[in-house]
């Protein structure tokens, strides 16, 4: 564990934040005075040290705790860990890879690739491949954070109230804990590789023989970092962070609880990359279409949509008057200005948003709570790139677009796929199946008890089902049989046929919802 450099109480007693300092003496408190007291906190964690830096980690970006001022010195902190020994690392590899770790091992090139508050990397050579090997550190011991909490509970000013409440302990906590298990990590990058290509932005693909739950191995990918690219104002970047936002919660049902532009890299042909996954959070797939109506109601500037797919995100049934509460807290608030910076307006949208729902709602869940982070860090990102030179364009509502349309092309793609077509055929026929048991039971049941349906009217009696009708009918099945046909065989029929069946799958469609609008 990454012990602290210095004596937390003492700490906190020193910039004024105790009531009491470490002998039981009365430290003052101006509590009217123009001392920016969460600014000093942070400060006060960042020279503790170990595990409160890492709480200062955690409120970076945290919009909904603190203001631009305490956001602006937390992300010029560079978190820096002591990366786990070389031979330390070679030892695990051999290890736990026995025969095949044997050449990994011995390759191993220093210094780190990166040392992050759960991981270590180091570079080696496969199958004369340049690969990365990421071993895990040893996870937080509890009496560590037992002693971590009961520091935070001499931090007594009321200005750190809502920062250090047993809620926000509580999360961070959590979020610390989700992001130490590799083998977690492995099991989403092995998801992940199931869809190569298919997203816009690449992920690590695991080696399977050099990877388990102790070690994860997979390809070096050469390029620019996003910090970098951020800071010489490069047109795109932006753009591509916010894209992979978006795309993890609508695509992928994720977000990442630790992002990071040290992380992403961008290669020749301009496509990002993430180096690593730092901390992945699954979101339930029940509530991914609620975030996307959420982030494009907010993109819109729909207030009543946003603040009720928000609450929905939390509360599967919320009480009536919710919604119109979040609504007034959403009127109160009033968007913090940047001084001497240009910021998104989809970003101030988002800050505005998580803060009244802070007011309303202490207790979030923790993937909420990181997709806001994100957006934030994604509007300050967006804004470091402009005030570098590059145009004036809100990354977020850009970024939209293109997630969107790639997800309609995948869900579309997947319907054409065969397998999914001989389900859903099946689900089809299932119900069709149903739907004709029905007529025939409620047939028999008319003629058993002679049953006889009137239905008293002054319209004047409707016209047999005529010809036209009839045809339409004919149509209509027509058209189910093409469309069944077409997705059935579009997937593996030989060229050109196979677009040939999938072209009539997509004019199969429109033309069934003209023949029922005809018979209708």
């Amino acid at each position: 564990m990454i012990e602290s450099a210095a004596n937390p109480t003492a700490v906190f007693a020193s910039y004024g934040l105790c009531s009491k300092g470490g002998w039981g003496a009365s430290i003052p408190i101006d509590e009217n005075g123009p001392v920016d007291i969460p600014l000093l906190l942070c400060k006060a964690l960042v020279q503790v040290g170990g595990l409160y830096a890492v709480f200062g980690r955690f409120l970076s970006w945290r919009a909904d705790l603190l203001d631009a001022t305490c956001l602006g010195y937390l992300r010029q902190v560079q978190a820096e860990y002591p990366p786990i020994a070389l031979s330390a690392v070679a030892s695990i590899v051999r290890r736990e890879l026995g025969p095949s770790g044997l050449d990994l091992a011995a390759g191993l090139e220093g210094p780190a690739l990166w040392s992050t508050l759960s991981r270590t990397a180091y570079l080696s050579r496969f199958r004369g491949q340049l690969i990365v090997v990421q071993v895990a550190r040893d996870c937080v011991g509890l009496e560590h954070f037992i002693e971590f909490e009961h520091a935070m509970r001499a931090v007594r000013h009321p200005a750190t109230v809502d920062i250090v409440s047993s809620v926000v302990i509580a999360q961070f906590r959590q979020w610390v804990r989700n992001g130490e298990s590799l083998a977690k990590e492995k099991s989403f990058l092995d998801v992940l590789g199931h869809h190569q290509g298919e997203t816009l932005v690449a992920y690590p693909v695991p080696i399977p023989e050099l990877s388990n739950s102790s070690v994860l191995c997979w390809l070096a990918v050469e390029g620019r970092t996003a910090s970098q690219l951020l800071s010489q104002g490069d047109p795109e970047i932006a753009v591509l962070i916010a894209s992979a936002i978006l795309e993890q919660f609508y695509s992928l049902s994720m977000v990442d609880a630790d992002l990071d532009p040290e992380a992403m890299i961008v290669d020749r042909n301009h496509r990002l990359h993430f180096r690593r996954l730092n901390n992945p959070i699954a979101v339930p797939a029940s509530l991914v279409d609620n975030g996307i109506k959420y982030t494009s109601a907010v993109l819109a500037g729909n207030a009543s949509v946003s603040a009720q797919t928000l609450i929905r995100l939390m509360v599967s049934r919320p009480p009536l008057d919710l919604e119109k509460q979040l609504i007034d807290e959403f009127s109160g608030v009033e968007p913090e200005l940047k001084i001497n910076r240009w910021f998104p307006q989809s970003a101030g949208a988002f800050e505005s948003n998580w803060r009244a729902l802070a007011r309303l709602k202490p207790t979030r869940p923790l993937f909420l709570d990181c997709l806001h982070r994100n957006l934030v860090a994604a509007g300050y990102w967006n804004s470091d790139a402009v005030g570098a030179g590059a145009p004036v364009v809100d990354a977020i509502a850009e970024a939209q677009s293109p997630v969107v349309g790639r997800l309609i092309r995948t869900q579309f793609g997947m319907l054409l796929n065969k397998e999914t077509a001989v389900e859903w055929l099946l689900g089809s026929g299932l119900l069709v199946f149903g739907a004709f048991r029905e007529m025939n039971r409620m047939a028999e049941e008319l003629r058993d008890n002679d049953l006889t349906v009137g239905v008293a009217s002054m319209e004047p009696a409707q016209p047999p089902v005529g010809k036209n009708r009839l045809s339409g009918v004919v149509v209509l099945a027509c058209l189910l049989c093409i469309l069944l046909m077409s997705l059935f065989w579009g997937a593996t029929a030989p060229a050109p046929w196979h677009t040939v069946l999938r072209f009539l799958a997509v004019g199969s469609l429109p033309a069934m919802f003209w023949a029922v609008w005809r018979i209708g």
